[in-house]
């Protein structure tokens, strides 16, 4: 949620012990006699390219305030689309959202297989130009995924994109 690229990713643990979890012992990565800072041990990948100075440069440039608040603005919008899949009656809310990350599942459309449904529904929206939809497996059944990312769209965007699911599914459901 850097707006930066995957690599500029951190993990934030609230215990410094749990870094044991990433630890891996090759003699030439993480000397035991060293005394010198041994960054390897805290970092999943041990080479990385300067992408701090990506994250500096957004920091520097947007504002840490301005960058809080477009955090602020995705986490109550994330939310704000929950309700409206919560509220619509062909789509089933499959988790409330912690971060940013919206799972639904199309329901009650004439298919005889749903989780085929859910999965051409994504393919569809790719192919078409619609979204660009995950697709996961909860609990067992088939759903989409999508994760707001955008600080610009609006909940009328996301209205439209799920009216546009809606209308695939429609489209669809006699196929599955």
């Amino acid at each position: 949620m850097f707006y930066q690229t995957i690599s500029c990713g951190s993990l934030l643990v609230k215990d410094r012990s749990n870094f044991k979890y990433l630890l891996h012992h090759a003699d030439y990565l993480n000397r035991e006699h060293d005394e010198l800072p041994n960054l390897v041990d805290k970092s999943i990948a041990t080479t990385k390219r300067f992408d701090a100075l990506k994250v500096f440069m957004t920091m520097q440039n947007v504002g840490p305030q301005a960058l809080g608040d477009m955090y602020d603005h995705l986490m109550e919008q994330t939310q704000e689309v929950a309700k409206l899949v919560q509220a619509h009656q062909r789509f089933e809310l499959l988790a409330q959202p912690s971060l940013s990350t919206v799972l639904l599942r199309v329901i009650n459309h004439d298919a005889n297989d749903l989780n085929e449904l859910n999965k051409a529904i994504r393919l569809q929206a790719l192919t078409r130009g619609v979204a660009v939809l995950g697709e996961t497996v909860v609990n067992g059944q088939s759903a989409l995924k999508f994760t707001i990312l955008n600080p610009c769209l609006t909940l009328s965007d996301f209205e439209s994109l799920l009216n546009n699911i809606d209308q695939l599914a429609l489209e669809l459901a006699n196929s599955y």
